[in-house]
């Protein structure tokens, strides 16, 4: 019984160690940074921009529909790596119909770990390739499918450019 009950105890100090050893970790990479925020209207948007003190880690915007469900219940926004100038903006559309929103900025030294990443994989059946035509003319045609295999849903936000006459997707992300 005195065995069982020892090894017990190591048992739950190793779960407790390897519980502990992610926060030992990051403890140890040093990550600190700090921003000076601003906020502004740009027409029907919210213009957060931001300052940091270093070029570490990621920013990450979230939202909530009151102040105190930011801590448990927000939703993400958008994210995207610390930029070599330390200066970046998130620009978010405001429905002046809604709630009010409160945001968010996290500053992070990876990626926030509330996103829900899609993960798509591509499916080429091997008796849908062809090569049709001849010489210079000719064709590389083939069928192919795409799975989601990830926990995020796919949605791309096309914005038209003028300049260019054509759209560039923007993917939004969920947790």
């Amino acid at each position: 019984m005195k065995t069982l009950h020892s090894t017990a105890l190591r048992f739950a100090a190793c779960l407790l160690v390897l519980g502990l050893i992610p926060s030992i970790l990051r403890g140890q990479a040093g990550f600190t940074n700090s921003a000076t925020l601003s906020t502004a209207l740009s027409g029907t948007n919210l213009v957060i921009s931001y300052s940091l003190t270093t070029t570490q880690g990621w920013v990450t915007l979230i939202s909530a529909d009151g102040l105190g469900a930011l801590a448990v219940n927000s939703q993400f926004v958008d994210f995207e790596p610390v930029p070599p100038s330390r200066a970046g903006q998130f620009v978010v559309p405001v429905n002046r119909l809604a709630p009010t929103k409160f945001y968010r900025l996290l500053l992070e030294d990876w990626p926030s770990p509330l996103i829900n990443f899609p993960d798509f994989s591509v499916i080429i059946p091997e008796d849908e390739i062809s090569i049709i035509g001849t010489g210079a003319n000719r064709e590389f045609r083939y069928t192919h499918d795409t799975f989601n295999g990830g926990a995020g849903p796919l949605e791309i936000l096309p914005v038209y450019s003028s300049t260019s006459g054509n759209y560039q997707g923007s993917q939004r992300l969920y947790h």
